[in-house]
């Protein structure tokens, strides 16, 4: 027996198919940018999908955007799709959905209940990677992006800036995805190994995922014991972090002359500060192993450090927000800023940079970020945009750059400018006490390693609006330590006299 209520929707859209309208929409996308790399069974569901009902078309779509392969009918009621088993019977004739017999076991609510079972999830899949490149995001960006509860740039977009190029590449992805799967669930090294799709010398940011998994199976490797094999995979994927693994790997392995050889180049061309920070960290021990007189070179920090006492009945859950409310005061307030305040003062002058429409860069309409952010061309690809940017620090029109970007660009969504931190205040204080020359440092330091710098940054703000001028503040608990890249980010503050302190904070 039918019963409208026993479909009837809790909630009531004025477009009560707009989740398949977006469905049609990526599909036409997909059609239109990327027919040459599908394939045959992938055009020909294309095809047919645009045939079908559009109630069994909303149902296969509503199955598609849920989790697992397994449904059962009373749970796919839709008061805009009606009875599911009408709906379904188109999808079941193709092949699409499959109608399971009824669990039998006890602990099964209703054995009367029907079971559907979505058989495409694979090719569905399949065209999700093709059109968002990668299996992180799903169809809900559509509805999120259509409720406005996400905004995104609008990047001019043409067949160069496709996440694949070629068949390959998806096929490449596609096993890169399910090498990383199995990673997670075995500790197989050798069948990994197998799967390990080859080198991809004509995609850029692919080959450098490709890496990054040849680092994680290495860091496998270490795990089990096989430091071998971790020294050798090490070796071969050249991913950010390889060479101090080989280094240690060296050293663990008692081959201190050749750790030491490796160290001495590293120390003499290091990739980036973190090379820097940490092979100079094992350059005494080495040379001590190696049977050398070890040369110390551990300058004295240089930043200021300062002691507050928090009454012992009032241990704030959250730190940093209580030292910044105990160190304010009405002519110098505190703000808890964290990575927040200078990450987006990058973000909004080069906005333009960072959302230039670089090939291979932006693949769809729901990206914060470009695909090859942390590529290591990242700022060269770039370097004529980035360059005008920064020329605005040489006068006051970064001002109005920032102030306009934070006006016109409010809320769409940047992996730099932290909607949830910035406010126009702040942003006028921000403005009018940090000299414009720390803040191309910063910039300069950010744009240099994003992975790295755009993290670990002071926690908290001071401005004296009336003296133009501030602080950032790093705030410690009682047996907390100061990590690496707050270590860096207060070193570089000190060498380019940015006003710095440590706060070490006690109850």
């Amino acid at each position: 027996m039918r019963r409208a209520e026993h479909y009837a929707s809790p909630m009531l859209h004025p477009r009560p198919f707009y989740y398949l309208e977006n469905f049609c929409m990526a599909l036409a996308w997909l059609r239109q940018r990327c027919g040459d790399l599908l394939n045959e069974t992938e055009h020909a569901f294309i095809a047919r999908f645009h045939e079908l009902p559009r109630e069994s078309a909303a149902l296969l779509v509503r199955m598609i955007g849920r989790k697992g392969d397994l449904f059962r009918a009373s749970k796919l009621g839709y008061s805009e799709i009606g009875c599911p088993s009408d709906a379904a019977a188109a999808l079941i004739e193709l092949g699409w959905v499959d109608r399971e017999p009824p669990a039998q076991a006890d602990w099964w609510p209703d054995p009367s209940d029907v079971i559907y079972r979505l058989m495409i999830r694979p090719l569905c899949d399949r065209l999700r990677l093709v059109f968002f490149g990668n299996f992180r995001q799903d169809w809900s960006q559509f509805v999120l992006a259509d409720l406005g509860i996400f905004k995104y740039e609008k990047v001019p977009c043409d067949p160069a800036t496709r996440a694949f190029h070629t068949r390959e590449h998806i096929d490449t992805f596609h096993a890169l995805f399910l090498c990383s799967q199995q990673l997670e669930e075995s500790d197989d090294i050798e069948g990994l190994l197998r799967m390990l799709p080859p080198p991809v010398a004509d995609n850029e940011w692919l080959e450098d995922r490709r890496r990054k998994l040849q680092f994680r199976i290495a860091q496998c490797c270490e795990r089990q014991g096989d430091l071998v094999l971790a020294l050798q995979i090490y070796r071969e994927c050249g991913y950010a972090g390889a060479r101090l693994r080989v280094v240690r790997l060296l050293e663990r392995l008692e081959r201190i002359a050749e750790a030491l050889q490796l160290a001495a180049r590293i120390r003499e061309q290091p990739a980036d500060e973190v090379e820097t920070q940490q092979v100079c960290r094992m350059w005494p021990r080495l040379q001590r192993k190696a049977g050398l007189i070890p040369q110390r070179s551990r300058p004295p920090h240089g930043w200021s450090t300062f002691k507050l006492v928090l009454p012992l009945d009032q241990r704030p859950a959250c730190l940093e927000q209580a030292t910044a409310q105990a160190l304010s005061q009405a002519e110098a307030p505190v703000h808890y800023v964290e990575n927040g305040l200078i990450n987006s003062l990058f973000g909004l002058l080069c906005w333009e940079a960072i959302f230039a429409p670089i090939a291979g860069a932006f693949f769809h309409e729901f990206q914060a970020a470009p695909a090859d952010l942390h590529a290591p061309a990242f700022h060269g690809r770039r370097a004529a945009q980035f360059a005008q940017c920064f020329a605005q620090l040489e006068s006051d029109g970064y001002r109005d750059t920032i102030r306009r970007n934070f006006e016109q660009k409010t809320g769409i969504q940047s992996r730099f400018v932290f909607w949830n931190v910035i406010s126009e205040a702040l942003l006028r204080s921000a403005l009018d006490c940090l000299p414009r020359e720390h803040l191309a440092a910063c910039f300069g330091r950010i744009l240099a390693n994003i992975r790295s710098n755009a993290c670990g940054l002071p926690d908290l703000v001071q401005f004296w609006p009336a003296q133009r001028r501030y602080r950032l503040i790093e705030v410690k608990g009682p047996g907390d330590r100061l990590q690496d890249n707050q270590i860096r980010w207060l070193s570089f503050c000190v060498a380019h006299g940015i006003p710095v302190s440590v706060c070490q904070v006690s109850w």
